[in-house]
Parts: structure tokens; sequence; C-alpha cells
């Protein structure tokens, strides 16, 4: 005797695929790295074609005045419009109706994981695309920007080398504030980065190693406790080999949406359920909008090539 589609409880449906939908949106789902590394833009509405932003310098200083005297120095800001476009992409989860079946046969519920990992596979989307951008659709990410300052690391570890395997622990801890020292110089003391993002190699290196033999302080520990600025130091596996060569990427920049974000239209978004296949497919669809990231003050960053 065939199976017949009357057989499902219409309100046991209901109740189950609102719980797959519920876990998807489940707090607990740890937040991606580039969430903790780029502030994030939801003002830009759905339906936008384009988002238009300036990147600008600030100039201009404040002078002594003398009496009566009309010569005011004006600060101004220079720099250009960039337009990006906002793409959408998509995943799902779907429940085949023998599955839900079972599940109402055994007095069960169906596996919430589904709703879980599809909000997991955009979490990722994004994240790759917070951190490097899209080739295809021409997005900016955080480690492939241009005009952004940079710092030539010197070539004075082993075998005239830029590399930290080949350096003694003054020298890295030197590179390390070099690229922190050279967003101030170049600003002019306007910008002063907060976060140091290392290759994962070259983070476990200082962070491992101890510093000197008199006492129980790493490398990253002796750089934190002498940067003026820098109080935040991260791993970022998307460093390696980043720059042209290839090359591992240093990034010291101040973590602010004054200088950078990672425009996001629309976050996680499930569209409604939908019976296709002769009512023997549930399929949820689920997606997410990003413009990539956007730099206003590219100064405010620095790239540190060949650690």
């Amino acid at each position: 005797m065939a199976t017949r589609h009357d057989a499902l409880d219409p309100i046991f449906v209901t109740r189950q695929l609102e719980f797959v939908r519920a876990q998807a949106m489940d707090p607990a789902l740890a937040p991606l790295l580039s969430r903790q590394l780029i502030p994030t833009n939801n003002e830009v509405p759905e339906g936008a074609d384009s988002y238009t932003y300036r990147q600008y310098d600030i100039y201009g200083e404040a002078k002594w005045r003398s009496p009566k005297s009309t010569d005011m120095p004006l600060v101004n800001t220079s720099g250009k419009e960039t337009t990006v476009k906002p793409y959408s992409f998509w995943t799902g989860w779907e429940i085949d109706f023998e599955e839900m079946l079972a599940a109402q046969f055994a007095g069960m519920n169906l596996d919430g994981r589904l709703g879980l990992a599809a909000r997991r596979a955009v979490e990722e989307f994004f994240d790759r695309v917070a951190i490097s951008g899209d080739t295809e659709k021409g997005l900016k990410g955080l480690i492939n920007q241009t005009g952004v300052t940079t710092y030539t690391v010197p070539s004075d570890g082993t075998g005239v080398t830029k590399t930290w395997s080949t350096k003694t622990n003054d020298l890295i801890v030197r590179d390390m504030h070099g690229a922190v020292y050279q967003i101030v110089a170049d600003t002019k003391q306007i910008e002063s980065p907060d976060v140091l993002l290392l290759p994962l190699e070259q983070y476990t290196l200082i962070s491992t190693t101890p510093y000197s033999d008199y006492d129980g302080a790493s490398v990253l520990d002796v750089f934190l406790a002498h940067s003026q600025y820098v109080k935040t130091v991260l791993p970022l596996a998307a460093l390696d080999d980043a720059s042209a060569g290839p090359l591992d990427l240093m990034i010291a920049y101040r973590r602010s949406p004054e200088v950078l974000e990672h425009v996001i239209p629309r976050e996680f978004t499930q569209l409604p359920t939908e019976t296709i296949n002769a009512g023997t497919l549930f399929r949820t669809a689920c997606l997410g909008k990003t413009a990539g990231v956007v730099v206003r003050r590219p100064k405010a960053i620095c790239y540190a090539a060949g650690i």
C-alpha cells in the first residue's frame, strides 16, 4: 500500500521546520575571526545596487592667533570616492518527506544541525570575503587593500634575509615596532594602530620563544610590555603567503569603523520554507549579502611583507 502524504500531521511538520530554523539562530554559534577583527556596517539597505564611500586624509593644523588676525588656518580633508557593489550569495537546507515521516513515527525531533550548518556556511563565506576579498566579484578584504602604509622589513637576518626564523629576538621585536610606528610617522601621529596580525608560524614563534634566558617572558610578552599603541596581537592563517612573492604578511591597523568596515547589507537570512517535488521535499534557502571590506583611512593600515 502506497504511503499517503496526508499521513504527516501538518502541526508536526510546522513545529519541526520551526525547530530546525531556530537551531540556525542559536546564539551559541561562536563568531568567526573576521567579526572580531573588522567592524561591521549593516546600514546599507538590502536592496542597494551600490555603496559609495570616501577614502580620505586629514590635513591642516592650528596656529597661534594674533589680535585682530584674519588668516585663520583651516583643516580639510582630501580623498576620493569609491563605489562598490554588494553581492548576494546563498546556501540552504532541505528535509525529505520520508525523514519527516520517520521522525513523526518515532516521536522525535529532526536533526537541528541542518539549520546550524547552513548558518555556519554563510558565516564562513562572510569570513572569507572579509579577510581575503573575492577576485571574481572584485571585492576587497583586509589583506588585499591598496594605498595602505607599507613598512620595508630590513634584510638583516642570517643570510641577509627578512624572515623571522633567521633573526634574533631583538630584531623581531624591532620589526613589530617598525610596522606600528610606520603608521604613526607617516600620519604625523594622527593615526595610531592598536592591533597587530601575524601569520600562524610567526605568531607561534614569538608566543612560545623566551625573549632571554633570564626570565619566562616570551618575545610577544616583551613587545606588548613596551608597545605604546598595540595591545592586541593575533594570529591569522590567511597571512601565510598573502603578499606577492609569495611572502608572509604582517598587518598593523587601528580597529575602528572610522578606518575600515565590512559592509553587510544582509546578515544571515532564512527564507520561508517551501514544499517542492510534488510535496516530497521541504527546502529552505539561506541568504547573505556583502560588499566586502571598505577602507576609509588607508594610511591607518600598514602591510609588512617577508617576515
